[in-house]
Protein backbone atom coordinates (compact mmCIF):
# COMPACT_ATOMS: atom_id res chain seq x y z
CA UNK A 1 0.00 0.00 0.00
CA UNK A 2 1.85 3.33 -0.89
CA UNK A 3 3.14 5.81 1.87
CA UNK A 4 1.53 8.61 0.27
CA UNK A 5 -2.27 9.70 -1.18
CA UNK A 6 -3.47 12.67 -3.21
CA UNK A 7 -7.16 13.67 -3.68
CA UNK A 8 -7.64 16.45 -5.83
CA UNK A 9 -10.80 18.35 -6.12
CA UNK A 10 -11.77 20.17 -9.46
CA UNK A 11 -14.58 22.43 -8.56
CA UNK A 12 -16.67 24.16 -11.32
CA UNK A 13 -18.55 26.77 -8.66
CA UNK A 14 -21.24 27.92 -11.38
CA UNK A 15 -22.73 24.04 -11.77
CA UNK A 16 -22.63 23.59 -7.75
CA UNK A 17 -20.32 20.66 -8.87
CA UNK A 18 -17.18 18.87 -7.92
CA UNK A 19 -14.78 15.84 -9.78
CA UNK A 20 -12.90 14.20 -7.22
CA UNK A 21 -9.97 11.71 -7.82
CA UNK A 22 -7.94 9.67 -5.48
CA UNK A 23 -3.83 8.86 -6.86
CA UNK A 24 -1.14 7.20 -5.28
CA UNK A 25 1.93 9.26 -4.43
CA UNK A 26 3.22 8.61 -8.26
CA UNK A 27 -0.35 10.02 -9.62
CA UNK A 28 -1.74 7.06 -10.79
CA UNK A 29 -5.29 6.86 -10.08
CA UNK A 30 -6.69 4.06 -7.63
CA UNK A 31 -10.41 5.01 -7.94
CA UNK A 32 -12.38 5.93 -10.63
CA UNK A 33 -13.50 10.11 -10.44
CA UNK A 34 -16.22 10.73 -8.61
CA UNK A 35 -18.63 13.55 -9.53
CA UNK A 36 -20.49 15.40 -6.71
CA UNK A 37 -23.55 17.61 -7.36
CA UNK A 38 -23.10 20.23 -3.78
CA UNK A 39 -26.93 21.42 -5.21
CA UNK A 40 -28.40 18.47 -3.59
CA UNK A 41 -26.10 18.96 -0.69
CA UNK A 42 -27.94 21.12 2.69
CA UNK A 43 -25.80 24.40 3.46
CA UNK A 44 -24.93 22.72 7.36
CA UNK A 45 -23.78 19.79 5.44
CA UNK A 46 -21.60 21.90 3.19
CA UNK A 47 -20.22 23.27 6.32
CA UNK A 48 -18.96 20.51 7.37
CA UNK A 49 -17.60 19.03 4.49
CA UNK A 50 -15.04 22.35 3.82
CA UNK A 51 -14.60 22.91 7.78
CA UNK A 52 -14.80 19.91 9.17
CA UNK A 53 -12.46 21.09 12.43
CA UNK A 54 -15.16 23.86 13.37
CA UNK A 55 -18.07 21.92 12.33
CA UNK A 56 -17.06 19.51 14.68
CA UNK A 57 -16.59 21.89 17.15
CA UNK A 58 -19.28 23.99 17.14
CA UNK A 59 -22.11 21.49 16.13
CA UNK A 60 -21.43 18.27 17.16
CA UNK A 61 -20.82 16.28 20.47
CA UNK A 62 -17.53 15.28 21.14
CA UNK A 63 -19.31 11.41 21.63
CA UNK A 64 -20.75 11.68 18.57
CA UNK A 65 -17.80 13.09 16.28
CA UNK A 66 -17.03 9.60 14.64
CA UNK A 67 -20.44 8.91 13.54
CA UNK A 68 -21.33 12.63 12.49
CA UNK A 69 -17.78 12.34 10.30
CA UNK A 70 -18.94 8.87 8.78
CA UNK A 71 -22.29 9.97 7.64
CA UNK A 72 -19.78 13.39 5.86
CA UNK A 73 -17.91 10.79 4.25
CA UNK A 74 -20.72 8.91 3.04
CA UNK A 75 -22.50 12.12 1.48
CA UNK A 76 -19.36 13.02 -0.78
CA UNK A 77 -19.24 9.26 -1.81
Amino acid sequence: MADRFDLIIDADHPSRTAVLRLLDGGGRPLAREHRVDFSAILIGQAQGLFDLRNYLRLYVAEEAAPAAVARLGVLIA
